[in-house]
């Protein structure tokens, strides 16, 4: 984000590609979602003039992911 600013680009993307699990009890979904959570707060509070956008998922590579493909309900 820093280079994104010496740059002069207002925006950075977060792709959370192979975030998530392949089978039952294999993570901990509660604490992956609140570092996911943390995560993004820590970014937008360490350059506040460097917007952050979420990279859209079309499908995902896990059986279970922690950020679902957009178009997939998450609950």
């Amino acid at each position: 984000m820093e280079w994104a600013k010496q740059l002069n680009c207002e925006v950075i993307d977060l792709w959370f590609g192979q975030d998530g699990f392949d089978y039952p009890f294999q993570g901990n979904f509660t604490a992956a979602w609140d570092y996911i959570i943390a995560g993004v707060i820590e970014c937008a509070e360490h350059v506040p003039d460097v917007k952050i956008v979420l990279e859209y998922k079309p499908k995902e590579p896990r059986n279970h992911c922690i950020s679902p493909p957009w178009a997939k309900p998450c609950c």
